[in-house]
């Protein structure tokens, strides 16, 4: 404040309705501020005047999550579903939450239905005033059945008998979550 004539007696502040006090400036906190301000001359002469500060410090809170049919060790056993929440309880939410895969640039919105592989997810929200939220979740889907393969040795007969003794082998495979157990009972 400026007086070039009596010159500046004293200024006060009322932020938010919380009482008048001494001082040319105030620290707002989070969300709107109604900061009322009053100037007082040496001669006497008041000048007041009132704004809003609006004050967002904290990022969007973004809580990822996936749905499928549970498997082992993780995996799910179906497709997925990939949807988040976010909260933002300052200035609200500026748009939708959006996902990006394996680190790349590209962003796309959700919900996204995921279908076999292992997936690296980042996702990000914006509020509206201007903060960036991240957050990160992995996903592993494997929708495939193992492969599994019978081999036999011994003397063939006639309409699929064996005449000898026969030896049962297999081999199995699994070219996404691979193979946790092979058993075999006779």
């Amino acid at each position: 404040p400026d007086d070039t004539l009596s010159g500046v007696d004293r200024v006060e502040f009322n932020q938010n309705g919380a009482g008048w006090q001494t001082g040319t400036s105030v620290i707002s906190s989070d969300g709107f501020n109604t900061i009322a301000m009053r100037v007082y001359d040496v001669a006497g002469n008041i000048v007041s005047g009132s704004m809003v500060v609006r004050v967002d410090t904290a990022s969007p809170l973004i809580t990822p999550s996936i749905s499928g049919t549970s498997g082992s060790n993780g995996w799910l056993v179906s497709p997925g579903m990939v949807s988040a929440t976010v909260d933002e309880a300052t200035s609200g939410v500026d748009g939708e939450v959006l996902v990006s895969f394996d680190g790349g640039s590209t962003w796309r919105n959700i919900p996204i239905s995921l279908n076999d592989g292992e997936y690296k997810m980042t996702f990000r929200a914006f509020d509206i005033g201007g903060n960036e939220g991240m957050a990160l979740m992995s996903a592993s889907i494997d929708t495939t059945a193992p492969m599994l393969n019978f081999a036999y040795s011994g003397a063939p007969g006639a309409n699929g008998w064996y005449v000898s003794v026969v030896k049962v082998s297999t081999t199995a495979s699994d070219s996404l979550s691979g193979l946790h157990v092979a058993e075999l009972r006779v």
